[in-house]
């Protein structure tokens, strides 16, 4: 199988295609890559009526079974190229259902693009199996999804360091997921996965979390911010 690419250079005009009423020609498609568009709009489908965090989960969880890493190579599911040819040229009505016409989703922000970001944030939680996965994501909304998917860092993504935050945080009760912080004197709620978020993103410019051990360094996260565990 050829897979084909589209760069983010070449993905300005199809886009601008598309924003002023230009649908692809679906049937001039690759077989394979027909196939791919009646396989997402099949899940989509099933989804269609959920709204919000719910559809994106759900879409999510089919399209990682989909895109098998064994089947598809790590070269191609962490290349943006890939995935930007499929949001624009395979199934942007897929995109448009869940965020308009905004080009972040489709092809100018990698780690915004709609359907890499749900391949992705099933692969950066992964809990051993999709049950044990989709039980703990049901407790989670779009916060996550854009503090863990949109939050890479520097270093690059820690796949193991990100398992091992979801798994500690879905140990929390509900009073212990929110923290208070005081900004200019105001006191304010703030999610604390997103607080663990950016303080990984600093940590591991100093610390390696494979050197410390990758539960050892994530209890550490958490206790910075006041949450221990026995």
């Amino acid at each position: 199988m050829v897979y084909k690419f589209l760069t983010k250079q070449k993905a300005i005009s199809e886009f601008d295609k598309y924003l002023n009423g230009e649908n692809p020609n679906y049937d001039d498609l690759p077989s394979f890559y027909l196939h791919m568009r009646n396989d997402i709009l099949r899940f989509h489908n099933v989804h269609k009526d959920k709204t919000g965090y719910e559809y994106d989960l759900s879409l999510a969880l089919d399209l990682y079974r989909y895109f098998e890493l064994s089947k598809y190579g790590y070269s191609n599911l962490s290349n943006y190229d890939f995935w930007r040819y499929i949001c624009i040229k395979v199934v942007p009505d897929i995109v448009k259902f869940r965020h308009g016409l905004v080009p972040e989703y489709y092809y100018k922000k990698n780690v915004r693009m709609y359907i890499p970001t749900l391949w992705w944030y099933i692969h950066i939680t992964w809990q051993g199996d999709f049950d044990s996965t989709e039980k703990v994501l049901l407790k989670h909304n779009t916060d996550t999804i854009q503090s863990l998917v949109e939050r890479p860092g520097k270093q690059g993504v820690y796949l193991e360091t990100y398992r091992k935050i979801i798994y500690f945080y879905d140990l929390l009760n509900d009073k212990d997921k929110v923290i208070v912080k005081s900004v200019s004197g105001v006191r304010k709620n703030e999610y604390l996965l997103r607080s663990i978020m950016v303080l990984h993103t600093a940590k591991c410019l100093t610390v390696s979390p494979e050197l410390l051990g990758e539960e050892n360094y994530v209890r550490m996260l958490f206790e910075q911010l006041g949450k221990k565990f026995n």
